[in-house]
């Protein structure tokens, strides 16, 4: 990351490093100035122990934005481990790419939303990588297991593989705080809409998360990482952003580099 070059596009402050920040984290992902001073967390490395956010999940970046408007306390934002330039299409899982039948955990509860396929088959094109991003409490309230869940995590991957799209990885969260079974009864930085999963796959895939998009069916879909683009799509929300996926499509077709 060069400070120098990034802080020339700013106006109303300016970017800092600390003591803490360490030459692998890029914030080449600022596709705008912030509008408040602005603290980056992100995941811990292996070894390190996580200090803010929810579970604890998160370390300090090191990076600061300091606005020049009297803010007394900073606004929280997070960056991946690691840059990367590669686009990405994360979604949500149930409700985009199959029905959401009320935790539908095992295969038989699998039905899948063709409607989609148009939209999957324009990203693929235009070089997105597709990543799926999804809670899944279902584990942790006792409705089905990790090996259901695995199950049918591979069948959903095979069967749109079949329709010749590759879902690089699905991230999942089993974690909640009313979940009844003990180990998985907590709050965590993974569960939507917190960002756990999309740093993650930002550090896995080497992803630009500035220069992606994620899509979902409800707001906890809107992720708490400000320069992440999000569109909320069915009529399940009454303020979602297009009832249909076609309307997504024809809406965003114009704004890929196809």
């Amino acid at each position: 990351m060069n400070l120098d070059l990034l802080n020339k596009s700013c106006k109303n402050g300016r970017f800092i490093t600390t003591k803490s920040y360490k030459k692998e984290i890029d914030l080449n992902l600022r596709v705008s100035e912030p509008e408040s001073s602005t603290e980056y967390w992100r995941l811990p490395r292996p070894g390190e122990l996580g200090e803010l956010g929810p579970g604890q999940d998160f370390v300090h970046s090191g990076i600061v934005y300091h606005s020049n408007k009297d803010i007394k306390k900073p606004l929280v934002d997070f960056v991946a481990n690691g840059s990367g330039e590669q686009r990405a299409l994360l979604l949500d899982r149930d409700g985009i790419l199959i029905k959401d039948t009320d935790y539908p955990g095992k295969v038989e509860d699998v039905f899948f939303l063709d409607d989609i396929l148009p939209v999957l088959e324009m990203f693929q094109s235009a070089g997105y990588v597709i990543a799926v991003l999804t809670n899944q409490s279902g584990i942790g309230r006792g409705k089905y297991s990790e090996s259901d869940y695995a199950e049918t995590t591979d069948y959903i991957e095979e069967y749109y593989r079949s329709k010749g799209i590759e879902i690089k990885k699905t991230y999942y969260c089993p974690f909640h705080p009313e979940a009844k079974i003990d180990q998985y009864r907590k709050i965590s930085g993974y569960r939507k809409p917190n960002p756990g999963m999309a740093l993650l796959a930002a550090q896995d895939l080497s992803l630009d998360l500035s220069k992606s998009i994620m899509l979902g069916d409800k707001q906890s879909d809107r992720l708490n990482i400000g320069y992440l683009s999000a569109y909320i799509i069915g009529t399940r929300d009454p303020a979602s952003d297009f009832k249909t996926f076609a309307e997504f499509k024809q809406f965003i077709q114009p704004k890929l580099e196809l």
